[in-house]
């Protein structure tokens, strides 16, 4: 296993300095609850719903946010994983 990291390279971070999460988990929270299964991981999902076109859409930081969000990065995004996950693991 690869050790966590902060940062992409010395001057990018893997997330942008002003992300909230706070508004992560409530876009997916409100995704999930409207389409329960999908066929995507939840690392897909991070990068297609929230990271897309901000720069941040490669897969280390797809990984950091499930990480910061509590999942798994290669679950299903389902609303029973979703609802079975514990933040900030």
């Amino acid at each position: 296993m690869r050790p966590y990291k902060e940062q992409d390279a010395p001057e990018r971070t893997l997330l942008p300095s002003d992300f909230s999460l706070e508004k992560a988990e409530r876009i997916l929270t409100n995704y999930l609850s409207h389409h329960p299964r999908t066929p995507d991981t939840f690392k897909q999902l991070v990068s297609w719903l929230i990271l897309n076109g901000t720069g941040y859409s490669g897969a280390a930081s797809s990984m950091t946010l499930c990480r910061k969000l509590g999942v798994k990065d290669d679950d299903l995004a389902t609303w029973t994983h979703w609802k079975a996950r514990k933040p900030g693991e």
